[in-house]
């Protein structure tokens, strides 16, 4: 086994075990005892349990990154289903790897302060590049004059709770198919029926004002 491959040997290890022990009530020799190496090799490779924690996100959250694909921007048509294609990617490499997911979405955000504030750097670039597609979107007509930013948590957010309550409670049973086609229909469509969209928008300005154009 090369050097990259006794890296990822310990980043599997580490995987598994703070999924099943959780990160605070796991050690070191855990990790080891688990890759099958020795202590000296671990530490050729990282300094900490804390190291290999922040290697193992940074590796997961490259491989989610690495499974996007472009969204056909000049081609209306096709923009739904580039959607429904990425949400399928991005729900892959969750469902390929269960212990994955309950790592990224349960233990890194419990973590410390500084575990937090990783997790929520590569939060913001997500937010930073949905706000861009949303801008983009609305610059061409496509989507409705809403604040980008709000969007961009907003789908962030709804979308790290579906994942929470389905991979790791089991709150959630529907299955993924169903789920991503919901999140995808609630965000493209919204929940109002169409024969009552006209009524709800009327209804939202006599309140609010109108929709349109508002920051």
């Amino acid at each position: 086994m090369g050097t990259e491959g006794r890296r990822l040997a310990i980043l599997h290890a580490a995987k598994d075990v703070f999924a099943e022990r959780g990160y605070p009530a796991s050690g070191v020799s855990d990790i080891i005892e688990r890759a099958g190496v020795a202590r000296g090799t671990f530490y050729l490779y990282f300094e900490s349990k804390r190291t290999v924690f922040t290697a193992l996100v940074d590796h997961a959250l490259q491989a989610i990154q690495d499974s996007l694909v472009p969204v056909p921007l000049d081609q209306p048509e096709r923009i739904v289903q580039g959607l429904m294609d990425n949400a399928e990617r991005i729900k892959r490499v969750f469902l390929e790897d269960p212990a994955l997911a309950k790592v990224i979405i349960v233990e890194a955000m419990l973590l410390d302060r500084e575990a937090s504030e990783q997790v929520g750097e590569v939060e913001q670039r997500v937010a930073d590049w949905l706000a861009g597609l949303v801008t983009r979107w609305q610059e061409k007509g496509l989507l409705r004059t809403l604040d980008p930013r709000i969007v961009a948590w907003t789908y962030i957010g709804s979308l790290k709770e579906i994942l929470r309550q389905h991979l790791i409670t089991g709150r959630l049973e529907a299955g993924l198919e169903a789920i991503t086609a919901a999140i995808l229909e609630i965000y493209v469509f919204g929940l109002i029926a169409p024969e009552h969209q006209q009524l709800a928008a009327d209804h939202f300005a006599g309140i609010h004002g109108p929709a349109e154009g508002r920051d």
